[in-house]
C-alpha cells in the first residue's frame, strides 16, 4: 500500500493515537510517526491514491488554489447531476480545518500562505467519477520560500523525491522582482538540485503548469484562444468535450510561453527536457484581483479543475471507444468504458492497465490493445481477474492478461456466451484459498454452453491449468503457445466440440490431458519437455477422441498415455525422445493406433498393460532404449504391420499372458530377439511371424511348446 507521507509501497500498521483514535502508521523512520486515516485503506485498489505536490514561488497563489479546488470538489455533486459522484474527507481534522478555511474564502478573505514546514498532506476520496472510477487525491502543499534555497527545500519537501505528480503554479509576470523569468528558471534550479541530491528521478514525474491569475491574462490580446476557452469552459464534466479542449490550450500554452510576447522559453525548453511529461493549463482561482488581502465580492473560481484533469489523464492510462466513423471518446475506467461503449470498439494504448477488482463483461464487445506485452491488463481482485458472461461475443486482441498480488483465482473466466483471444498473452494464475475455498488458479476456465476461441494467443505460467473446459463447453484452439502452467496445457472435460490444432506445449506438468470428453481433435501440435506426458486421454470408452499428425517430443514421461477406459484415434503421430515410452495404454483402454513414428524414446515405443486392447497398425517403432512394442499383464489387441527395428532389446516382446494378435509385423536389427514371448502362459497368438533379419539374439524366441498351436501360418 502507498504510504502517503514518504509515498513508497508500505505495509502501514494499526495503531491508537489519543486525538485521532484507531489510525494507520508507516514504519518508515522518515514518516516521522505522522498519522494515516483507517479509510485510506479502505477499498484501496479501488481507490488508488493520486498523490499530488504543489510547488512555485511566494505569491503565485498555491494556497488559494487548493482551496478554490476544494471548493470546486465540494459542488461537483450537484453539477454532475446524471451521476454518482461524492466526495469525503477521510480525516475529521483535517476536514474542520477546510471548512474553517473554506468559510474564510466564501466571506472573502484570502487564506495565509503556506509556512515553510512540512506539511501533512490532505486527503480527499472521490468515488464514481464520471469515466474515471474512484481514487483518493493526496494534496501536499510547500511554502514558497523553500524553492529559493535548496537546503531549505531539502528539509521542507522530502516527499517530494516521490511524488510522480508536480503542479506547479506560475504567474506570468514580466516584473523580475515579482517573478519574471529569471526568477522561475532560478526557482526551477534549486528544485533539480534539490532532487539531484535526494536521487529523486525527475524524468518519472509528470510536471503540470498551471498558469494562474487567469482573469488578469484574459486582457492580454495574444493569450491564445484555446487557453481562453478552456478557462470560460461551463462544463467541466469528464463526459463531455473538456479533454480535448484542455490537450489543444496546453500545446498552444506551451508555444506562447516560449514566444517573445512571454520570454519563457529557457524555461519550457528545461522542464520538457527534465520531466516525463509536461502540460499546461489556465486557471483563476479567484475570478478577480485581490485588494489589500481581500476580494470585491464572492471568490467566482474558473479553470481550477483543469489540473486535476490532468492529474487523472496523466495517472491513468486511456482507454478509448472508437465508432464506425472513426470517432473517439475518452475513459480512464475500463468497466465503464465497456458498460457504455454500445456496439463502439474499445482501444487501449501501449500502456498498462490495472483492475483492483474482478472485472464482469456483460455486453458484446470487442477490445483492441496494442499487442503482446505493449497493452497489459494488470488483474489483482480474488476469485478472477476477467469474466464473461453475456449471451453474444466479447473478442480480445493484442494484449496481455496478467494476474498480479497476493489473491488467490483464474486470469479469466467464461461463463456464458463467446469469447474470441487473438494474439494475447494469458498469465499469472495462482492458487491457494480465498473465503475457505480452494482455487488452483487457472489461465482461462470455461463452463456451461460457453465458446472459447484462440488464436495466437500464450497461456503462461499459470498455476492451474492454460485452459480448462467442462460442462458442454466448447473450444477452438489454433497456433497457440501453452508453456509453464502447474498443470496441464489444457484440460478437457467438457461434452462440447474441440479443437486444438498447430498449437505448442511445452514445460507443462501435461501437455494436455483430455478426460471424459465427447468429441475433440487434437492435430498438427507439439508437446515437448512436458513434466510427465505430452497428451493424457482418460475416462469412459469414446471413440470421438482423435489425436492426429501431432510431436511428442522428450517429454519428462510419457508421448501419449491413455488410461481407465479411454478408446482414442491415434493417427500419424510422432512420439520422439520421451524418457519413459512413446505411447502407453493401461487399465481397460482401446482405440486405433495408426502410423505414428514412435522413435528413440528411453524406454519403449509403445506399451500396452493391464487389460489394455488397443489395435496398434501400421506403426513404426525404431531406436528406443527397450523395447519397439511391449505387452504386459492381461493386455490384448492386435499389432499388425508395425516396424520395430533397431531397438535396444526386443522388437515386440510379450510378458504378460493376454491374447494379443500379431500379424504381417516386421522386427530388424534389434539388438534382442525380433519377437520375445517370455511366460510359458502367455495366450498370444501369432498369426505370423515379424518378417526381419539381423535380430542380434534371433527372430523368435517363445518357450510354449508348438503343440499348442501359438503360431501358425
Amino acid at each position: 500500500m502507498l504510504c502517503p507521507y514518504c509515498l513508497e509501497q508500505r505495509d502501514l500498521l494499526p495503531d491508537t493515537d489519543p486525538d485521532r483514535g484507531r489510525v494507520l502508521r508507516c514504519p518508515h523512520p522518515a514518516c516521522g510517526g505522522y498519522t494515516i486515516p483507517l479509510q485510506y485503506a479502505a477499498d484501496h485498489d479501488s481507490h488508488p491514491p493520486l498523490p499530488v505536490s504543489i510547488i512555485g514561488l511566494p505569491g503565485h497563489g498555491k494556497t488559494v488554489f487548493i482551496e478554490s479546488l476544494i471548493e470546486e470538489i465540494n459542488g461537483l455533486a450537484a453539477r454532475w447531476k446524471d451521476t454518482d459522484f461524492y466526495y469525503s474527507w477521510l480525516d475529521e481534522i483535517q476536514m474542520r480545518q477546510a471548512m474553517t478555511r473554506l468559510r474564510t474564502i466564501r466571506q472573502g478573505r484570502l487564506p495565509e500562505g503556506t509556512r515553510t514546514i512540512f506539511q501533512q498532506p490532505q486527503i480527499l476520496r472521490l468515488d464514481h467519477i464520471p469515466r474515471v472510477g474512484g481514487c483518493q487525491l493526496v494534496i501536499f502543499d510547500t511554502g514558497g520560500e523553500a524553492f529559493l534555497d535548496a537546503t531549505v527545500m531539502a528539509d521542507a519537501a522530502k516527499y517530494v523525491q516521490n511524488s510522480t505528480n508536480i503542479v506547479m503554479l506560475l504567474s506570468v509576470k514580466e516584473d523580475e522582482e515579482q517573478g519574471g523569468p529569471e526568477l522561475i528558471n532560478a526557482m526551477m534550479a534549486v528544485y533539480l538540485q534539490t532532487m539531484s541530491q535526494a536521487e529523486g528521478k525527475t524524468k518519472n514525474q509528470n510536471l503540470i503548469v498551471v498558469l494562474t491569475k487567469g482573469d488578469e491574462l484574459l486582457a492580454r490580446p495574444d493569450l491564445p484562444e484555446s487557453a481562453r476557452r478552456a478557462l470560460t469552459e461551463p462544463d467541466y464534466s469528464p463526459t463531455g468535450p473538456i479533454w480535448d479542449i484542455l490537450q489543444t490550450a496546453s500545446q498552444d500554452l506551451e508555444k506562447w510561453l516560449r514566444s517573445d510576447h512571454c520570454g519563457y522559453s529557457n524555461f519550457v525548453n528545461l522542464v520538457r527536457s527534465r520531466f516525463q511529461s509536461v502540460r499546461y493549463c489556465l486557471v483563476s482561482a479567484q475570478g478577480q484581483s485581490a485588494q489589500e488581502g481581500g476580494l470585491g465580492y464572492r471568490m467566482m473560481p474558473r479553470g481550477v479543475l483543469a489540473p486535476l484533469f490532468w492529474l487523472w489523464r496523466l495517472d491513468r492510462s486511456p482507454i478509448w471507444t472508437v465508432s464506425p466513423d472513426g470517432t473517439r471518446e475518452l475513459f480512464l475506467d475500463l468497466e465503464e468504458a465497456i458498460r457504455q461503449s454500445r456496439g463502439r470498439m474499445i482501444r487501449l494504448e501501449e500502456q498498462t492497465y490495472r483492475l483492483p477488482d474482478p472485472l464482469t463483461i456483460s455486453i458484446p464487445v470487442t477490445i483492441t490493445g496494442a499487442g503482446k506485452g505493449k497493452t497489459i491488463l494488470r488483474c489483482g481482485g480474488p476469485k478472477f481477474g476477467l469474466r464473461v458472461a453475456t449471451s453474444m461475443r466479447v473478442h480480445l486482441q493484442g494484449m496481455t492478461v496478467r494476474r498480479d498480488g497476493p489473491h488467490p483465482g483464474d486470469v479469466i473466466r467464461l461463463s456464458h456466451g463467446e469469447l474470441i483471444l487473438s494474439d494475447c498473452v494469458v498469465t499469472g494464475g495462482r492458487s491457494g484459498d480465498y473465503e475457505g475455498r480452494p482455487y488452483q488458479g487457472h489461465g482461462i476456465s470455461q463452463d456451461k454452453a460457453s465458446h472459447l476461441g484462440t488464436r495466437a494467443v500464450e497461456l503462461l505460467k499459470n498455476h492451474g491449468v492454460g485452459i480448462l473446459t467442462r460442462e458442454s463447453a466448447s473450444l477452438r484452439v489454433e497456433g497457440c503457445l501453452f508453456v509453464d502452467n502447474g498443470l496441464s496445457g489444457i484440460f478437457l472435460t467438457s461434452s462440447g466440440l474441440s479443437q486444438i490444432r498447430q498449437s505448442t506445449f511445452r514445460n507443462n506438468k501435461s501437455g494436455m490431458t483430455v478426460e471424459q470428453a465427447t468429441t475433440a481433435t487434437i492435430e498438427d501440435n507439439t508437446f515437448e519437455a512436458n513434466v510427465e506426458a505430452g497428451v493424457m486421454v482418460r475416462g469412459p470408452a469414446n471413440p470421438g477422441i482423435t489425436l492426429r499428425a501431432n510431436r511428442c517430443l522428450g517429454n519428462g514421461k510419457f508421448g501419449i498415455f491413455v488410461r481407465d477406459q479411454a478408446t482414442p484415434q491415434i493417427d500419424g503421430n510422432t512420439c520422439e525422445t520421451n524418457r519413459e515410452d512413446g505411447i502407453v495404454f493401461v487399465d481397460q483402454t482401446g482405440g486405433l493406433v495408426t502410423g505414428n513414428r514412435l522413435t528413440a524414446n528411453g524406454r519403449n515405443g509403445a506399451r500396452v498393460s493391464a487389460n489394455a486392447t488397443p489395435t496398434l497398425k501400421a506403426n513404426a517403432a525404431m531406436r528406443n532404449g527397450a523395447n519397439g512394442l511391449l505387452y504386459t499383464d492381461s493386455a490384448a489387441g492386435t499389432a499388425q504391420e508395425n516396424e520395430c527395428s533397431g531397438n535396444q532389446r526386443d522388437g515386440i516382446r510379450v510378458e504378460g499372458t493376454g491374447g494379443v494378435v500379431l500379424e504381417s509385423n516386421i522386427a530388424q536389427e534389434n539388438d534382442g530377439y525380433g519377437l520375445a514371448v517370455l511366460s510359458k502362459e502367455a495366450t498370444a497368438h501369432i498369426v505370423s511371424i515379424p518378417a526381419g533379419k539381423d535380430n542380434r539374439r534371433g527372430a523368435v524366441h517363445d518357450p510354449r511348446p508348438k503343440a499348442s498351436r501359438w503360431f501358425r501360418r
